[in-house]
C-alpha cells in the first residue's frame, strides 16, 4: 500500500435473495392465473361477510352477471342457512382452517346448489382474523348422481326381493301338483296288484290330467319370462273375463 489510502469494498452475495424474489414472483403469477382461471369460486372475504376479491368464475357460479353485482351481495345472504356459515367460521377460528365442509348455497334465481367449501383465516400480527380465503366447489351434479345411484340400488333390491318372493311362491305352487303325482304313483306302485282295473284307470287318468296341467303351467311360466325379458313380443288379445275366472277357479281346485 506504500502509505496510500485504500478503498474498502465489501461484497454481498445477493444471488439467493434474487432467486427467492423471482420464485415469489413466479408463485404469485401462478396463483393469479389460478385465481383467474379456476372454474370453482375462489374468494377473499371479511369476517363480516363482505367480498374483498373473487375469481372470474365467481359471478357465474352464483348466477350473477358481473363481479360488481355479486360484490354487492353480503356473503350470509348466499347461504340457504346462514347458521352454516357461522359454524364454519367457528371451526376456522379454532383450528385455522376447514376442509370440504358441505353447504347449501342460493344462486341469484333462488336455485339451491350443493357445494363443498375449503377455507382458512388470514390473521394480522396480533393474531386477529382480518379476512378469510378459500374455494367453493359445486357438487350439485355429483349429489344428483349419488341420489340416482341410491334410487337405482333401492329399485334393484326391491326387484330382487320381488323376484325371490315370486320364485318362492312358484316353488310352493309347483310342489303341490308334483306331490300329488308322486303320491298317486307311489300308491299305484304298492297297491295296483290288489286294485280293480277300473280304479287303476281312474287314478291313471288323474295322474295324466295333473301332469298335463302342470306342464301347461310350466310352459306359461316360460312364455311369461320370455315376455318380461323381451325375447318374445307381446300380442294383445281379447278374451272373456268369465273364462279367465273359471280357469283360475279350476287351477285352484286342482292344486288345493
Amino acid at each position: 500500500y506504500q502509505g496510500k489510502p485504500a478503498d474498502l469494498v465489501i461484497l454481498h452475495n445477493i444471488t439467493p435473495l434474487k432467486e427467492m424474489i423471482n420464485k415469489l414472483r413466479e408463485s404469485e403469477e401462478k396463483y393469479r392465473n389460478f385465481f383467474r382461471a379456476s372454474k370453482d369460486c375462489v374468494f377473499f372475504t371479511t369476517p363480516e361477510g363482505k367480498w374483498l376479491d373473487m375469481s372470474d368464475s365467481a359471478p357465474g357460479f352464483f348466477g350473477y352477471d358481473s363481479k360488481e353485482e355479486l360484490a354487492a351481495v353480503p356473503i350470509p345472504e348466499l347461504y340457504e342457512n346462514p347458521e352454516e356459515r357461522r359454524k364454519d367460521l367457528n371451526k376456522i377460528e379454532e383450528e385455522g382452517f376447514s376442509r370440504d365442509v358441505p353447504i347449501n348455497l342460493r344462486k341469484k334465481d333462488g336455485t339451491v346448489i350443493h357445494a363443498l367449501v375449503t377455507s382458512q383465516a388470514i390473521r394480522d400480527e396480533q393474531g386477529n382474523v382480518v379476512a378469510y380465503q378459500g374455494i367453493i366447489r359445486d357438487i350439485t351434479d355429483q349429489k344428483k348422481n349419488e341420489e340416482l345411484l341410491r334410487k337405482s340400488k333401492k329399485h334393484l333390491e326391491e326387484t330382487l326381493t320381488a323376484r325371490d318372493k315370486f320364485f318362492s311362491i312358484i316353488s310352493h305352487d309347483l310342489r303341490t301338483p308334483f306331490n300329488a303325482i308322486i303320491g298317486l304313483s307311489d300308491f299305484l306302485r304298492k297297491e295296483a296288484p290288489k286294485m280293480p282295473a277300473e280304479e287303476i284307470a281312474s287314478i291313471a287318468e288323474d295322474l295324466y290330467r295333473t301332469g298335463q296341467e302342470t306342464y301347461e303351467l310350466l310352459t306359461n311360466l316360460l312364455d311369461w319370462s320370455r315376455t318380461v325379458t323381451g325375447k318374445i313380443p307381446v300380442t294383445p288379445e281379447t278374451f272373456a273375463v268369465v273364462d279367465l275366472i273359471e280357469d283360475i277357479r279350476n287351477l285352484y281346485l286342482l292344486f288345493f
